[in-house]
């Protein structure tokens, strides 16, 4: 609702006032209140949007900016209801002139406010037709209504609003002979046909009957229509297309019914969604890979389909342009085909993966006479193309009878047409009028013969001219694809065999041939680009040569190729010096001018394209042939354009570089781009060079944090719950109950956290580093990085910085900076890790800090945009903790789903501390291998290649719940010889070490075993785990509250073994005191860090088992007697005493801080044991020699605070309930 036009009805100017108590008669009060009533910004948006009359691309409206002040907007592109509110709309304007005024009260539209019923004739009468608000006013503009000169020569091209079409999908549907119905058809990437020699397109207007009915006798034109249909297809083709305009629910119904649609089409619409009152079908013999629509009007359409034709995209659009009959009608043409154009085959400088191949047809409305140039001269006109001497009439009002009748003019016209666009694959061989004759024994009355439409329709047979043969080879030694950052092996082939194989290759946008400035010039680049160039995360800084290029499986053979091409071509100097822009019909693209000595640039482009002369795009779309450019930037106004270019221009430094080589590059999914091959000018042994994996330009903002603005919020946003929620399961509402979700204030007190610590950390690293820091420099790990934060959980994180900085500096800095701020509680470095950490506190959150210093030659950027040939610079343990970061952006990247990966990371790291089975350190996995195992689960789930439908869920199962019963199911039969990796490059990772019993790769270099600490007790331990899980969700109704229960179990782990280690490590009390927590915090580290050494040392006996729990206790024996007070029984302390020994009692009165681990020893073979049996229980294993050296390991800790000790105490099951809470034994023990 408009809330404050209300405020137009008070008059803003003063009128002489009657005499006091004189009254105003009712005929002026009438008058006055008319003059004081202005119609409302809503009442002429909604005019002038739904007046056919009006030209809608003239018009703009005007609004306050609560920031920026007044701003202009085309009114196509305001959203009713939008970010713009009604009370703050201002003004109208046609062209240059004001139509509506909030203000001074103008209303050329209605006539109300202070203007007059004969100034609003002006948009219906002088101001028709007319562009750029081309009406009369007094000169100089100032009075009312007064408007700028009318302008000359306005150009005849469209004006279309600056916001993209909206395209929605649409539905694609086949007929079942199983079901005898319509059916959803699947739209995949999978939906390929190879070896099409022709297609046969048919466009056809029908006719629909809303108006003339008595006179067109639908009736009995559709079945001679349905017969015309069907037998173009009779001996003149393989394949058809046929697309048809006008097409009623009652046409649709009937077309539909014919057994021969039934068995060969895909059809657009079997409902009636896209016919009502009257709309296209399109009907296709081939799959159909995506359908799409944009609705120009509510009764105005254009379909798009996309197929896969010899392994090229096709796109077919399907159209029905505005008639003459329209007003602006070759404006409202041009703008409809503009955005047709946009989405198949965009211009110069945009960076969509839109493919080149487009077969465009349907009622176009225009005639060649009227043809103001709207279709692209790229695109070629099937009928002058084949038949250029012939008129090829459509509309024929002098042959067609039913013509004559719904002929406005009289003119005889070509409207429907057939075009094709396809650089040297796809051409026009034979085109044809179908639909001429009329039908036998009719007539239309008044005797007039009856034909089957007032359009003939138009028949055209495409042939794909590049030879098929056999689909492209691959070119490796074995025929499988390789990894992504291992060299291709070459096969070697003659110079005829490589250009007999280029013809069958398919042109993709996610491959260049680019040349690219050095990286010593990047930075001034990068400062404009990442502002202003929309594909700054995609693109590195380039030139393009050649774009779509060919699939990467073919880059060696290419690389071969270029390298013989420029054996001759000599190194030449580049420069950037000056900046231009281009035009586009929404938008425009500013870029840098390359200038090269003798059009080097040019010529280079020529040379590669010669080689692979069906990669033409970019010397095809521009009419000027190919136009080097390296883009910064795009804008909407061409005020934004000259304003920077000026603002650019003055501080520019114009750069310059030896060009002597070019790259392939190539991105994967939404990755960027990244360079694989580069190939040197000159030729010889070393021409090419694989580089294998390169960064691109910068990551998603929103997950590297690459802003510069150091408010540290890309960090702290990435703990933003998803947008989309999870799907309503049983599972999700079971992880929900059992606290696997943070909450939302503990959610935003680890943002602020967060924040805090990322300000803090970029004002330390900005005051010690001598370069500029243009992104964030904090970054999230582990369960926060993943978003699988739980309401426990503590924020690990990394900072990177220079190394000019050491690691205690940076801490102690930082610390500082902290205390400022009053809000840090504490904080405490650890520098025995393999990493050093700061460990924070601020208002109640944890903070484990890592720091990342990068070497001198290596900018610092986020960690994974890191060169992988830089990463050698770092040192080791850095290495580590950047790897990190780098892994979890690549775990993330590799997953088809986030929103499903995380729920069932959720419940698997549920599951797994359950069980007793969620610890890097003792033996198990952590959160890191448990994120790669389910990773690896979901992106080779076959859930993800069904329909949607299918994928959504099972029955009962959503689909994430599938995908956790299918993680069981690969993990219970998985050969754990053989490496779990999501990358090609961590697939090559090959086991061999002892320390491989369970290979979880990392996914990014240097490749490593994040698995290195699982021993031979652990691995049985999850592989039985791993058996129980999948028996358990097997059953049909697993995902019950019982059988989630059932799955998710705690562990039986004090009632599953014959004998017991119980580690503990003790703290004295004395003068200590003061430091206990610190000193009792190193030796619980400790003991949790070493426990796996002394698995390893007791499985040296193979006839031992040795199975560690997960977790330290701190002072049990408070807990034990704390739960016996609690039961009442009045002894308390004394019964508590009772039960333990004298040398336990007296180790714990002088060393009162006590951390425990336990090892479980020779498991029972199915949990069971009774007293009877444990006569039969085998001998306790040696355990002298392991325990005594874990003693000295201790001993022997350089860091071992004062007076800390350790012992290793056995103790055999039936005792084990003295020694742990009664809380942690589940069930009764026999």
């Amino acid at each position: 609702m408009e809330r404050s036009d209300k405020s137009t009805n008070k008059k803003t100017t003063t009128a002489p006032s009657k005499p006091k108590g004189q009254r105003k008669n009712s005929a002026e009060a009438e008058e006055d209140e008319k003059k004081q009533t202005l119609r409302t910004s809503t009442d002429v948006y909604h005019r002038v949007k739904w007046d056919e009359a009006l030209d809608k691309t003239e018009w703009r409206m005007g609004y306050l900016d609560r920031f920026r002040g007044m701003l202009e907007i085309p009114l196509l592109e305001f959203i009713p209801g939008g970010d713009v509110p009604w009370h703050r709309v201002y003004y109208f304007k046609k062209g240059r002139e004001v139509m509506w005024d909030r203000n001074t009260r103008v209303d050329k539209i209605f006539g109300s406010g202070d203007s007059s019923a004969a100034e609003a004739d002006d948009v219906k009468g002088k101001g028709k037709g007319k562009k750029g608000g081309e009406t009369k006013g007094k000169k100089g503009g100032q009075e009312k209504g007064a408007s700028a000169a009318p302008s000359t020569a306005v150009p005849e091209k469209v004006r279309t609003a600056n916001k993209p079409a909206v395209w929605t999908p649409l539905p694609v549907y086949r007929w079942s002979a199983t079901t005898q119905s319509w059916q959803e058809s699947s739209q995949s990437i999978a939906n390929k046909t190879d070896g099409v020699e022709r297609v046969t397109i048919v466009t056809l207007n029908v006719l629909f009957d809303t108006y003339l009915s008595e006179k067109i006798h639908t009736a009995k034109r559709i079945p001679v229509i349905l017969h015309h249909l069907k037998n173009t297809k009779a001996d003149l083709i393989v394949q058809c297309n046929l697309g048809l305009e006008e097409v009623t629910l009652i046409f649709l119904e009937s077309l539909l019914s014919e057994p021969w649609v039934r068995e060969n089409y895909y059809v657009s619409d079997y409902r009636g969604d896209t016919v009502v009152p009257y709309g296209q079908v399109l009907l296709s013999r081939f799959p159909i890979q995506k359908l799409i629509q944009h609705q120009y009007t509510p009764h105005k359409r254009v379909i798009v389909a996309q197929l896969e034709l010899n392994k090229r995209t096709v796109y077919v659009p399907v159209v029905h342009l505005t008639s003459d009959r329209q007003e602006s009608c070759s404006t409202k043409r041009a703008h409809q085909l503009n955005v047709v154009f946009d989405r198949t085959c965009p211009a110069i400088g945009d960076d969509a993966d839109y493919g080149m191949d487009c077969f465009l047809f349907g009622d176009f409305n225009f005639g060649d006479d009227d043809n103001d140039g709207a279709v692209r001269k790229d695109f070629v006109d099937c009928w002058p193309a084949v038949r250029p001497d012939e008129l090829g009439y459509t509309f024929d009002p002098h042959r067609n009878a039913l013509a004559a009748i719904t002929t406005s003019s009289g003119r005889s016209n070509r409207i429907d047409r057939i075009f094709v666009r396809s650089p040297g694959c796809w051409r026009p061989s034979a085109v044809d009028l179908i639909c001429t004759e009329p039908l036998q024994s009719s007539s239309a009355g008044e005797g007039q013969l009856l034909f089957p439409s007032d359009h003939f329709g138009l028949k055209a047979v495409i042939e794909f001219t590049a030879p098929l043969g056999a689909v492209a080879k691959r070119l490796t030694a074995d025929g499988e694809e390789e990894a992504e950052e291992e060299e291709p092996v070459y096969v070697e082939l003659t110079r005829e065999e490589r250009i007999a194989l280029r013809p069958q290759l398919r042109t993709m946008h996610s491959t260049a041939v680019v040349v690219v400035p050095p990286r010593k010039l990047w930075p001034a680049l990068q400062n404009i680009r990442k502002d202003h160039d929309k594909s700054f995360t995609r693109w590195m800084p380039h030139i393009v040569l050649l774009w779509g290029f060919i699939e990467e499986d073919h880059f060696a053979n290419a690389a071969e190729i270029f390298k013989d091409a420029l054996a001759s071509f000599s190194p030449f100097t580049l420069s950037l010096k000056q900046f231009k822009f281009f035009e586009h019909s929404r938008n425009f693209t500013v870029w840098l001018d390359p200038e090269a000595e003798d059009n080097a640039l040019k010529r280079l482009q020529a040379e590669l394209e010669k080689e692979f002369p069906f990669c033409c795009e970019q010397s095809g779309k521009d009419y000027g042939g190919y136009s080097p450019h390296l883009t910064v930037g795009q804008f909407v106004t061409k005020k934004e354009v000259l304003s920077h270019i000026e603002s650019w221009g003055r501080e520019w430094e114009p750069m310059e570089w030896k060009v002597g080589r070019v790259f392939l590059i190539s991105r994967k999914d939404e990755e960027p781009f990244q360079i694989k091959y580069a190939i040197k000018f000159g030729g010889g042994d070393d021409a090419v060079t694989f580089v294998g994996h390169q960064p691109g330009a910068a990551e998603a903002e929103s997950r590297t944090g690459s802003s510069s603005s150091g408010s540290g919020s890309a960090a702290a946003d990435h703990l933003e719950p998803p947008s989309t929620p999870p799907a309503d399961s049983a599972l999700y509402r079971y992880l929900v109950a059992n606290k696997s979700y943070d909450l939302d204030q503990q959610r935003k007190q680890r943002q602020a956290a967060v924040r805090l610590v990322s300000q803090a950390c970029k004002e330390v690293i900005e005051k010690n580093y001598n370069g500029q820091v243009n992104c964030e420099v904090l970054h999230l790990l582990g369960s926060c990085q993943m978003g699988v934060q739980t309401a426990d959980s503590d924020v690990d994180a990394l900072c990177v910085g220079p190394d000019t900085m050491s690691c205690s500096r940076f801490f102690m800095e930082l610390r500082v900076a902290l205390e400022k701020t009053k809000k840090l509680q504490s904080a405490r470095e650890v520098h025995d890790a393999k990493v050093p950490v700061l460990k924070l506190q601020i208002n109640g959150v944890e903070v484990d800090l890592l720091y990342g210093p990068y070497p001198s030659s290596v900018p610092i950027t986020p960690p994974s945009q890191i060169d992988d040939r830089s990463l050698r610079k770092f040192e080791p343990a850095v290495l580590r903790s950047i790897s990190g970061c780098r892994d979890g952006d690549a775990i993330l990247r590799s997953v088809p789903n986030v929103s499903h990966f995380q729920t069932v990371l959720r419940a698997v790291k549920l599951w797994a501390k359950r069980r007793g089975l969620y610890s890097n350190a003792v033996g198990f996995l952590g959160g890191f291998s448990w994120s790669v195992l389910v990773a690896y689960v979901c992106k080779n789930s076959k859930l993800y290649a069904k329909s949607a439908a299918a994928a959504s869920g099972d029955g009962d199962l959503s689909i994430e719940e599938r995908l956790l019963a299918e993680f069981f199911e690969v993990y219970n039969h998985w050969d754990w010889q053989q490496p779990v990796a999501i990358t090609p490059g961590s697939a090559r990772y090959k086991p061999g070490h002892k320390s491989d019993k369970m290979p979880i790769v990392t996914p990014t270099p240097p490749f490593n075993n994040s698995a290195r600490n699982v021993a031979r007790s652990t691995l049985t331990e999850m592989q039985q785990e791993f058996f129980r899980a999948f028996d358990i969700t097997q059953a049909s109704q697993w995902n019950s509250e019982a059988g989630l229960n059932d799955l998710l179990q705690p562990t039986n782990f004090f009632k599953d073994y014959h004998y017991y280690l119980m580690v503990e490590v003790h703290s004295l009390s004395s003068d200590e005191v003061t430091k206990w927590p610190t000193n009792f915090s190193l030796s619980l580290g400790w003991l949790e860090s070493r426990l796996i050494a002394l698995i390893f040392d007791l499985e040296k006996n193979p006839q031992t088992y040795a199975r560690p729990f997960p977790g330290t206790f701190v002072n049990l024996h408070e807990v034990i007697e704390k739960e016996e007070k609690d039961k009442g029984k009045g002894k308390g302390k004394q019964q508590l005493q009772a039960k333990q020994t004298r040398e336990t009692l007296e180790l714990r009165s002088n060393f009162p801080f006590l951390g425990t681990c336990f090892v479980g020893l020779q498991k029972l073979p199915g949990g069971e044991f009774t007293k009877a049996e444990e006569a039969e229980a085998p001998p306790m294993p040696e355990l002298n020699g392991p325990t005594v050296d874990f003693k000295s390991l201790f001993d022997s800790w350089r860091d071992k605070p004062n007076g800390n000790i350790v012992t290793v105490t056995p103790i055999k099951r039936a005792k084990i309930a003295r020694m742990v809470p009664a809380s942690f034994m589940p069930g009764k023990l026999n």
